[in-house]
């Protein structure tokens, strides 16, 4: 004998399959009326009362129904067609309940207030249905280009309204690294520096940033950041530090060109770096012929970094303050020093 208990989404979807494949007949048994308990949650209220498997798969159906029509989304799937999701087809839920008898498994999600969330309706292993209740449930569980598909409309709100952001982050940018670069202009003479001397320079942790601005604003830090604990001991990390260099080449440029430059320094300009590759050296000499830093003792290493230093090239232009480039074998200024000293 069969008995209908209070039960949740998934136990009717199971009493669907079930009384389905079972003759119709009268027995003892329980009267299932459906309900909404607060805020919308299904469930099933009981009763004592003689009832037909009809009567209790109609009344299943229906919660099922309900389920279903509150969804704001449904969609299917099967594993063995080779389209993504973006081209699966939306369904009703009139769709889902045609195919009542071939119900296999179900399962129903809530939030924390009973409310509930989405559906899961499984025909057989490869082919299965998802309800989603709201959009925002879909969007929790959907690929963005799915729920792009879906909700066109309002992806695409949400679309200008992140470009609208951007835009306007991107002014507020343009404009801080406007007054950051107005700070290069300047009529204080710049030392004046030859190829193959030894200069000072103020490079930040910071590197490979695309415009000037950026390094001023990591260079205006303190000295080092705050300290953190690492394994077993208290590290303290430089926002920036004053480095050696050797200036290998240096660069004139027109005022535009420094401009123009200085915002763009991630652009590959072969024009500039096509004879100067940068890199570090130093003043140590280890006695004899190697080819490689690895080819030193350890002692040597240390020795070797101890007079390491870039070779850099001088950038400079009327009106500007200059700056030094170390492309270290690239085309675009890869690490940058500000306020060049002797």
């Amino acid at each position: 004998m069969f008995y209908l208990q209070s039960h949740s989404i998934k136990q009717a979807f199971c009493e669907v399959k079930m009384l389905h494949k079972m003759p119709v007949f009268d027995y003892n048994t329980y009267m299932a009326n459906e309900r909404f308990a607060s805020k919308n949650a299904l469930q099933i209220n009981v009763i004592g009362f003689k009832m037909s498997t009809k009567t209790i798969r109609r009344n299943s159906l229906k919660i099922i129904d309900a389920a279903l029509k509150e969804c704001v989304l449904i969609t299917t799937y099967r594993y063995d067609d080779m389209d993504t999701d973006t081209n699966k087809p939306a369904v009703s839920a009139a769709e889902v309940l045609a195919l009542a008898g071939d119900f296999g498994s179900v399962s129903a999600s809530y939030d924390a207030d009973g409310v509930m969330k989405k559906i899961h309706i499984t025909i057989h292993s490869n082919h299965f249905y998802n309800g989603y209740r709201t959009v925002e449930d879909a969007r929790d569980s959907l690929t963005p280009s799915a729920f792009r598909k879906y909700f066109p409309e309002i992806a695409a709100q949400e679309q200008a309204e992140e470009d609208a952001k951007y835009q306007a982050a991107a002014l507020i940018e343009k404009a801080a690294n406007s007054a950051r670069i107005a700070s290069m202009t300047t009529d204080t003479k710049q030392p004046e520096v030859a190829v193959n001397q030894f200069i000072f320079a103020k490079f930040a942790s910071l590197n490979k940033n695309c415009d000037i601005g950026n390094y001023i604003e990591e260079c205006c830090k303190p000295e080092f950041k705050e300290k953190f604990w690492e394994r077993v001991r208290w590290v303290e990390s430089p926002n920036w530090r004053v480095s050696r260099a050797k200036v290998s080449k240096i660069i004139n440029l027109s005022a535009v060109d420094y401009d123009h430059f200085a915002v763009n320094l991630m652009e590959s300009r072969n024009d500039l770096f096509a004879d100067f590759e940068g890199g570090t050296d130093s003043d140590f000499d280890c006695g004899r012929d190697i080819k490689d830093f690895w080819e030193m003792s350890p002692a040597e290493q240390e020795e070797w970094r101890k007079g390491a230093y870039s070779l850099v090239a001088l950038i400079q232009a009327p009106g500007r303050a200059s700056f030094v480039v170390n492309p270290e074998g690239y085309d675009y200024a890869r690490y940058v020093g500000l306020n060049p000293t002797l």
